[in-house]
């Protein structure tokens, strides 16, 4: 939502906007707001009516704690999977990357205990 939206005066116009508010968007057609976009949706965007205040700072804690780092994950994920070769040649050196002792000690004691807690957590 933006300033140029209108205000739903109805129950009816209240529903139709919430609705689309939470569909998600077609993503094989429209592109993903950059991080920039986003932060400064954060700041001026109208989920509330001021600019300051309580929910806009849980909004900007929102993106600096969750939103950034997840998109960051993500969006490495997905330039990772863009290619074949780029996949392989990540594979391959994330598995010799794993012979090597400091990296096996790691994922035995740091890695694997925290996606288990996240996968019991979440799951």
């Amino acid at each position: 939502m933006t300033d140029g939206d209108r205000r739903p005066f109805t129950s009816a116009d209240w529903v139709r906007k919430f609705g689309a508010y939470c569909t998600p968007p077609a993503m094989l057609t429209e592109r993903r707001p950059a991080l920039d976009q986003m932060r400064l949706y954060a700041e001026r965007g109208r989920y509330s009516e001021s600019l300051r205040g309580p929910l806009r700072a849980a909004g900007k804690a929102w993106l600096i704690l969750v939103a950034a780092p997840a998109l960051v994950v993500a969006r490495t994920f997905e330039w990772l999977l863009e290619r074949p070769a780029r996949f392989a040649v990540t594979v391959v050196v994330v598995k010799l990357l794993s012979t090597l002792p400091p990296v096996g000690w790691l994922v035995d004691h740091v890695i694997k205990p925290g996606a288990d807690v996240a996968l019991w957590l979440f799951l």
